[in-house]
């Protein structure tokens, strides 16, 4: 398989097995901590985002500079569906505290399905791809 996929799959894995390591020590963290973790992540998507605003503008071609366009755009968008969970529901007697449970619970239900299916597209693109290779070496 090409190099340039097999780096960004490790990159994938990498992350996924980060993640899941942070989330299974999630129960043992205090208040304070959790916080700290959430802040870290935040920097990070920020610094993620700033990345590729700047691949954006910096891209070698149209068509990469359209890929990243599209790409901040699209998460962008998932941002800012899951920022616009209203906590307060309008007529509803449920305390806030429940209701931001029930929203979180549902972002991150959200956020999940986003990024299985992200996954998912990622591992057909791929597998595009290197079809169209070996179709390529093979004629």
């Amino acid at each position: 398989m090409d190099r340039q996929f097999s780096g960004k799959l490790e990159e994938l894995r990498e992350e996924c097995e980060r993640f899941m390591l942070s989330m299974d020590t999630i129960d043992d963290m205090d208040i304070e901590e959790l916080e700290t973790k959430a802040e870290e992540l935040k920097r990070e998507e920020q610094d993620y985002m700033l990345s590729l605003k700047q691949r954006c503008s910096n891209g070698c071609d149209k068509a990469e500079n359209g890929f990243c366009a599209m790409q901040l755009e699209h998460l962008k968008g998932l941002g800012s569906i899951i920022e616009s969970v209203s906590f307060d529901l309008p007529g509803d007697d449920t305390p806030l505290a429940e209701n931001e449970k029930e929203a979180a619970a549902l972002c991150t239900e959200y956020a999940i399905d986003g990024a299985v299916s992200a996954i998912r597209r990622v591992c057909i693109n791929t597998l595009k791809t290197v079809i169209t290779e070996k179709r390529e070496n093979k004629g």
